[in-house]
């Protein structure tokens, strides 16, 4: 008799089992893939907006991030076709592309001929936008009229800035977002150096570095630093 009661455990048990795998391959076979239909060649010009900051970065030198898009995966989000509230916080665009990421890791994404809402992504491979930044936007209004003020361009030529209010004028125009993982970015060439007070900014286009930390520029520019006379060179290549 106890043997039959166990091999009725055994039995059942197994039914168990065997409903759970069922129950997950079919939960597997719900999801849709959404077929991505850019290649690296739209990938040239990538813009990222952060909708909590209200602002607009030019992620085109970020490798890592157009390695992670041509990687991912999206899937219909089967599990939860009821949207409920949510919040957009990015806003990712390149050539006639567009994911819009929400707060409750939703995706709406849009190609050339459709619109998708209600995807999820492989991974949360999105988190990787909420380590771009730290946050920390840095002016420049700190610098006043007793610094010493030298600017050295891609030439190695120099300029000792004496009309210091003008220039420090158009670099507090200059608002800067904070990067992490600055070696998943190519800076491209220097264009300019500034040494300042004791920091040294590099500017290499909409990104600089400021004492070896990595910005990139949402508000204003550089370009004044186009207008300055330089002396020629004398061969010292400061920053070697």
């Amino acid at each position: 008799m106890k043997n039959k009661i166990l091999i009725i455990l055994i039995l059942i048990g197994s039914l168990f089992i065997c409903g759970c795998d069922d129950n997950q391959q079919n939960n597997n076979n719900q999801k849709e893939e959404v077929t991505i239909t850019y290649t690296e060649s739209n990938l040239n010009n990538v813009s990222l907006t952060i909708n909590e900051l209200d602002i607009t970065l030019d992620l085109s030198n970020n490798s890592y991030l157009k390695t992670l898009l041509l990687s991912i995966k999206l899937y219909k989000n089967n599990d939860n076709a009821n949207l409920g509230d949510r919040t957009s916080k990015y806003v990712l665009s390149f050539s006639n592309y567009e994911f819009t990421i929400y707060d409750d890791k939703t995706i709406c994404y849009i190609d050339n001929k459709n619109e998708y809402d209600n995807l999820v992504v492989d991974n949360d491979a999105f988190d990787y936008l909420d380590s771009l930044f730290d946050g920390s936007v840095l002016n420049f209004n700190n610098y006043t009229l007793d610094n010493t003020i030298k600017v050295i361009n891609s030439k190695s030529d120099s300029a000792d800035i004496t009309e210091k209010t003008e220039f420090l004028s158009n670099l507090k125009q200059v608002k800067c977002l904070k990067l992490e993982n600055k070696d998943h970015y190519q800076l491209g060439d220097l264009k300019y150096q500034i040494f300042i007070s004791e920091d040294v900014i590099k500017v290499y286009g909409n990104l600089v570095t400021i004492n070896e930390e990595l910005y990139i520029v949402t508000e204003g520019n550089f370009d004044f630093l186009n207008n300055i006379k330089f002396s020629s060179s004398s061969g010292w290549l400061p920053w070697i």
